[in-house]
């Protein structure tokens, strides 16, 4: 069997899977040539201007979510698919064969604002094109299903996964009254033409039969961070999820008096510092303060782009008052925009000295926080602070609503939960003992938070990893440390009491970037991984 003619590395003696004769896996060229028929369509869906790297907006149950999914209904209805919807707007589109069990594969189209046309496209694009090339073989073992969910992204509506915890009936009632661009939730489920009465009920849209008959459920995925593109690493293979535990810090005087921000400082640094120590022990969790006094921050500031997921790539200090020596600022300065490659631009006026720091905004929990990966603005600019403070009297970190008090937005991410847990309290009572120390008070609010998934079923992940190797392409196994609807489908019990098995393959992203404008896959990574995926669900369809 010719599995493709593009090229490859062949490992002696290892001839791949028996497969219907004369099958052949697509062209990467074909297949490139098919993606860019899509992109032809969905770069007019929601876009926010003529090219596509001035982003999308395709809200939750919005007209251009519809429109996306309309796209490829169309397309399966072509193929033979049956097509469906749920009460609540999911799409499922599957082959008609009499087959008790099936393999589903897909993802998301909504987006942030502002978003890309990669996070959630990319996993739609790829199965639907496996489905096509193998639909031509007729009747196999088991059949096959494209699913595309609702409302991913917790972008619009503060909500993430909505689509797909409605379906199992998983999603809060609360989140019917969020509200995004002045509109509620249940009203646009219910403009879109879907039932959000079943939220409310908490009902279910799938059926215990029918989860009984999902074999398997894939999702391909952009990485969302850059280890796979440092590495040259074609694929991925999702070995867990990582869930966040999130937190909002208040620490305030107790008598009204202005706050010192080296003491906000203190505690970004030593977040950074706890991660590394719980690294260096064997433990995966990652940190960050996404959001640091960011309440009166002006409108067209970068740093209304922070985040609970990201890491900041923007940052500002005042020092007063501003009769600070510039060389002595500078030689503070320049080590740090080394070690943490960021950048600065310092301005003095008549008040202050303002330090602008410039990082890069990424994926709070899929970007590694090993030298290299991060360039968190908020970090570096508490550095600056620290190392700086002789040379002033007073610092403010961003822009505080009240001069009292500071507020940071905490994310924490661990694929165990025992781990995730024990650092978020331990890191919170170490915060308590510097507070006190410095004769400050601190409280936090715990926000919603999700469970990691703590390992992806591993005969799924070999099925990956044996497919791309035996296409030679390279994999590696990874810890997503992104949330994704797979992730909600892991968590669904069979009859029997076992979950749904469920795979994530990564796809590398251009600088790990996503989320925003610049969010950027190329169609020859996009190719091999659907490549990937034909050879997958052949194997798992057999």
């Amino acid at each position: 069997m010719t599995l493709s003619s593009a090229p490859r590395s062949h490992t002696p003696g290892h001839e791949g899977p028996s497969v219907p004769t004369g099958f052949r896996v697509p062209e990467l060229s074909v297949l490139e040539e098919n993606l860019a028929r899509h992109y032809a369509v969905l770069d007019k869906i929601g876009n926010l201007g003529p090219e596509p790297n001035h982003g999308f907006l395709r809200a939750s149950w919005s007209r251009e979510e519809s429109r996306a999914i309309a796209h490829f209904e169309s397309l399966c209805q072509a193929l033979g698919l049956t097509c469906q919807y749920d009460a609540l707007g999911n799409f499922f589109a599957c082959t008609p064969w009499k087959a008790e069990k099936k393999i589903q594969i897909g993802s998301h189209l909504d987006t942030v604002k502002k978003g890309g046309n990669f996070d959630g496209v990319a996993g739609v694009l790829i199965g639907f094109e496996a489905i096509r090339s193998l639909v031509q073989l007729g009747p196999l073992g088991k059949n096959l299903e494209l699913v595309i969910w609702r409302g991913e992204e917790s972008g619009t509506f503060d909500v993430a996964f909505k689509g797909s915890k409605g379906a199992f009936g998983q999603l809060s009632p609360a989140a019917l009254e969020k509200t995004f661009q002045g509109k509620t939730l249940r009203e646009a489920i219910e403009e879109a033409g879907f039932d959000p009465t079943l939220i409310e009920k908490k009902t279910a849209t799938i059926s215990q039969n029918e989860i009984d008959s999902i074999d398997a459920h894939l999702e391909f995925h952009i990485e969302q961070a850059r280890v796979l593109e440092s590495s040259g690493i074609v694929l991925g293979v999702g070995t867990s999820i990582r869930g966040p535990a999130r937190s909002r810090y208040s620490v305030q005087t107790f008598d009204g008096s202005p706050l010192d921000h080296r003491i906000v400082a203190e505690i970004i640094v030593r977040l950074h510092s706890f991660v590394r120590k719980q690294n260096d022990a064997g433990l995966d969790l990652v940190g960050t303060f996404g959001v640091v006094n960011t309440e009166s921050a002006p409108k067209d500031s970068q740093l209304q782009h922070c985040g609970l997921s990201s890491v900041p790539g923007y940052a500002e200090i005042r020092l007063f008052p501003p009769h600070i020596s510039r060389d002595s600022l500078r030689e503070r300065i320049e080590p740090i925009e080394r070690t943490f490659g960021i950048s600065t631009e310092v301005e003095y006026d008549d008040e202050s000295v303002i330090i602008r720091v410039f990082g890069q905004f990424d994926h709070s929990g899929a970007t590694p926080m090993k030298p290299g990966f991060r360039k968190n603005a908020n970090l570096a600019a508490s550095q600056i602070i620290l190392d700086s403070q002789e040379l002033y009297d007073v610092a403010t970190l961003n822009f505080p609503e009240k001069s009292d008090t500071a507020v940071l937005a905490l994310d924490l991410r661990s694929d165990k939960a025992l781990t995730l847990e024990s650092a978020n309290e331990d890191f919170f009572r170490e915060v308590e003992d510097l507070c006190e120390r410095e004769g400050v008070r601190v409280s936090r609010e715990v926000l919603p938070a999700a469970s990691p998934v703590e390992e992806l079923d591993p005969n799924l992940q070999r099925i990956l990893q044996s497919s791309a190797a035996e296409l030679g392409f390279s994999s590696t196994p990874l810890p997503s440390g992104a949330g994704h609807d797979v992730g909600i489908v892991s968590q669904a019990k069979k009859s029997d009491l076992k979950p749904i098995p469920t795979a994530l393959g990564l796809i590398e992203c251009r600088d790990g970037l996503s989320h925003c404008e610049q969010e950027y896959v190329s169609s020859i990574r996009l190719a091999q991984a659907c490549q990937i995926a034909v050879l997958s669900l052949l194997k798992l369809s057999q």
